[in-house]
């Protein structure tokens, strides 16, 4: 399982962004909790669409669970 945290900043000690596929970055974690890379959100500044290709990318990279501050609708449906 692979665990993504939406994060305003690329760092441990950053906020939980506020918005699942707008956030600027995603810290991937294991299962044990060791963070296994940073991604940088390559739709953060999408015009329209944004929660599918965000949704798209993380599924990409084998993520299971993701944890932001609030998700819209379009993005839990994906």
């Amino acid at each position: 399982m692979t665990i993504a945290i939406a994060a305003t900043a690329p760092e441990l000690n950053g906020q939980i962004a506020m918005h699942g596929a707008r956030a600027p970055f995603y810290l991937l974690f294991d299962e044990q909790g060791n963070m296994l890379e940073v991604l940088a959100n390559p739709v953060v500044q999408a015009e329209g669409g944004a929660a599918p290709q965000a949704a798209l990318f993380l599924a990409d990279r084998g993520v299971t669970l993701l944890a932001a501050g609030d998700f819209g609708n379009r993005f839990i449906s994906e």
